[in-house]
């Protein structure tokens, strides 16, 4: 019996550049002016035929860019006449070479028949991503800021390689996904396409790759990549059609081409599924949008120095001096000279912690620390143990040690105490001058200071609370009144140890009222000290950035940071309320103390790259869209922080 529609044949036509094919009930006529076959009642286009797997190099040699910009084909599409019909040329990616500097242009060829008719076996979504991650990483990409471009099933690959290269523990793969910039999409069936057969029956009839298959409206598959890739918050841009094709219809319609991400709208075009990736010159809107979608051109680096380099970061840094003086003014610390004496060069860092679970707050102390530390001071922690259950103190320990050693600090070298070992050392008076006692019943009972004080002091209280509400008093743990003279009698004891050493303490911005108290508290002898407060981290509802956040107090977002998710889902946070780039808000916090604070004292540039823009520590980042930033932003605290 004989098929509806037997395989067709191939056969050359000299007349014309485009295959023909016959069969024996169906004849398949060329549509020349974009490339399609139609086939059994379905259009397809013929530019995927038998294609290898390669990258293509539009720059010239050469060219040396900063930022590897690729051109990802879709289904049945090819890695030149995806972009053009221009059979001399690769269209607008030539453009882009030409009119950015800064760009390594890449265009990727892959097989992707969507028939058996047409092609050999494509390979499914999943497959063909690892083998397109694997092409990517031996061509060296990954080692620059990527920007990706996908037509069609281009797109889908994009976010599935991406995924992928993040989630399967392939260090080379995911450098791709960690230096990936932004994602452009053009007609990307992101919830897959109603134009591809569902039935069984149709299936057979067009030998329907597995490829195609994954492209069915409402895939699984399909829909797990769309909901990973919608948390990523990339900075994205999308562009849909408007325009029919002959025989087919609408390929991918505006529903389906929305990304679902914040800040990003696919943009409609008059154009139809091959016309739209297309561009017939440079003043059309796909052109100039993407254009100013990459933002400025990234600066080009300095040749490179083998002998006598420019020192980056820390390693510009001479004295401890001079870099508490770089904390204080590039990155906002506040400085209290006090008593220190910087000509004395016995440095100890006295940092007093309450044990919880690990915050970035920590993270930006333990920053410091490495800092300190590499100039020449010796780290001394202190952890309050007393009364806490909630968390392990070798385990928070450890954690800040980790810190430590991820900026080239020397865990092993911090000297760690408990609050507890303390009160033992001072009760068997090995070193009767640090008695805890003495300094409770000093703060307690012998003080000058009103109730009112010594809750703030405490943190049972906000420091701009005018009244004290009983009601909220009476849930606080009363321990928390032994946290200042246990602090004090801390610093006496690292005091106690070291003749003539200076003593730096570190400190949140918060814990000023609590120095500012201990100078009339003090148990003798008094040591030489300063005091280093990190920057100001306001609570969100603060209007003017004056309130420290109150780590006690419920928050619209957690600091409990132990994934990239936690820290994606908590800026997201940030992004929805007004005011987010406001000096003390999380997002500038974050950009200034877990990125380019880390980096400074790694001796690595303080930069973050968005899109192919760098922001430093003196750019404002008031002129960015929340989705530019949000997921460099993201990537770059995951490498410090988790």
């Amino acid at each position: 019996m004989t098929p509806a529609c037997a395989a067709p044949e191939r056969r050359e036509d000299a007349a014309s550049p485009y295959p023909q094919f016959e069969s024996c009930n169906a004849s398949l006529s060329a549509i020349p002016s974009r490339d399609l076959y139609v086939a059994c009642g379905n259009t397809y286009p013929v530019q995927g035929l038998a294609l290898a797997t390669k990258l293509h190099r539009v720059s010239h040699a050469e060219k040396q860019g900063l930022v590897d910009l690729i051109f990802v084909h879709g289904i049945g599409g090819n890695p030149r006449s995806t972009w053009t019909d221009d059979s001399n040329s690769y269209g607008w990616l030539n453009w882009l070479d030409e009119d950015r500097a800064d760009l390594n242009v890449y265009t990727i060829e892959y097989e992707s028949a969507p028939s058996e008719w047409l092609g050999g076996q494509s390979m499914p979504i999943y497959d063909r991503a690892n083998n397109l991650l694997e092409l990517l990483a031996s061509n060296s990409i990954g080692d620059r800021p990527i920007v990706f471009v996908g037509h069609s099933l281009g797109g889908l690959l994009i976010k599935k390689l991406l995924q992928n290269a993040e989630g399967l523990g392939v260090s080379r793969w995911k450098s791709i996904f960690e230096n990936t910039r932004s994602v452009v999409f053009i007609a990307s069936p992101h919830q897959g396409s109603a134009r591809v057969p569902s039935l069984d029956i149709f299936r057979k009839l067009f030998r329907i790759t597995e490829l195609g298959i994954e492209l069915e409206a409402n895939n699984a598959a399909l829909r797990d990549t769309y909901n990973w890739y919608r948390a990523k918050s990339l900075p994205t841009l999308s562009f849909s059609e408007r325009l029919p094709l002959p025989v087919l219809g609408l390929i991918v319609d505006a529903a389906s081409s929305e990304p679902g991400v914040p800040n990003a709208v696919a943009v409609p075009l008059n154009e139809n599924h091959t016309s739209i990736s297309k561009p017939r010159d440079r003043g059309e809107l796909i052109y100039t949008s993407v254009l100013q979608f990459l933002g400025k051109p990234a600066a080009a680096a300095p040749s490179p120095v083998v002998q006598n380099s420019e020192p980056s970061g820390l390693a510009k840094i001479s004295t401890l001096s001079d870099l508490i003086s770089t904390f204080d003014k590039d990155f906002l610390f506040r400085w209290e000279q006090n008593t220190f004496n910087s000509s004395i060069k016995n440095y100890s860092v006295y940092w007093p912690v309450r044990l919880r679970r690990p915050t970035p707050i920590h993270a930006a102390q333990c920053f410091a620390a490495a800092g300190l530390q590499k100039l020449g001071a010796s780290v001394h922690l202190f952890i309050d143990d007393l009364g806490e259950k909630d968390f392990d103190v070798n385990r928070f320990r450890d954690q800040l040690l980790a810190w430590l050693k991820k900026v080239g600090a020397e865990p092993q070298a911090v000297k760690v105490y408990t609050f507890g070992q303390v009160i033992a050392t001072a009760h068997g008076e090995a070193s009767p001058r640090a008695d805890p006692w003495t300094a409770v019943r000093k703060w307690l009972g012998d003080t000058e200071y009103k109730l009112g004080p010594i809750l703030k002091v405490s943190k049972l209280i906000k420091p701009n609370d005018k009244a004290i509400d009983l009601a909220v008093l009476s849930n606080k743990r009363p321990r928390r009144l032994l946290s200042p003279p246990m602090v004090w009698t801390c610093l006496s004891y690292l005091n106690s140890l070291s003749a003539d050493q200076q003593i730096i303490t570190l400190a949140g911005y918060d814990e000023k009222l609590l120095w500012d108290v201990w100078k009339d508290q003090t148990v003798q002898p008094l040591p030489n000290v300063g005091h280093l407060f990190l920057p100001l981290l306001s609570e969100v509802d603060s209007q003017h950035g004056s309130a420290a956040l109150h780590m006690e107090e419920p928050k619209s977002y957690s600091l409990d940071w132990t994934s990239r998710d936690d820290i994606r889902n908590a800026l997201q946070t940030e992004f929805n309320g007004p005011d987010w780039a406001q000096f003390g808000r999380l997002i500038p916090w974050s950009i200034r103390c877990c990125v380019f604070l880390p980096q400074f004292v790694a001796g690595q540039e303080a930069c973050l790259q968005v899109a192919i823009e760098k922001i430093g520590l003196d750019t404002s980042i008031d002129g960015l869209a929340a989705g530019q930033l949000a997921g460099p932003l993201t990537n770059e605290l995951a490498k410090w922080l988790i």
